[in-house]
């Protein structure tokens, strides 16, 4: 605020768009859906995976909550 004269409401808006859990069902289905194996042994019981898939979706998303990424990409691949 004090390098550019903004207002805080200017500020926090600067970032970028806000994640919202839609968003991120969309970065989750895209990450299973470009690594159906890893997905597969997801499913088959290798849930160490879930990091792989967090990680794609943060890359994706930055900024976006991990505890969100986790739930969102939990019910996708355990749907």
């Amino acid at each position: 605020m004090v390098k550019t004269g903004k207002r805080l409401a200017e500020v926090e808006t600067a970032g970028g768009p806000t994640v919202t859990p839609e968003s991120l069902a969309g970065f989750a289905a895209a990450v299973i859906a470009a690594n159906p194996e890893k997905a597969a042994q997801y499913k088959a019981g290798k849930t160490g995976l879930l990091g792989f898939f967090v990680g794609q979706v943060m890359k994706s998303a930055p900024g976006a909550d991990a505890a969100l990424v986790n739930q969102v990409l939990r019910d996708r691949l355990n749907a």
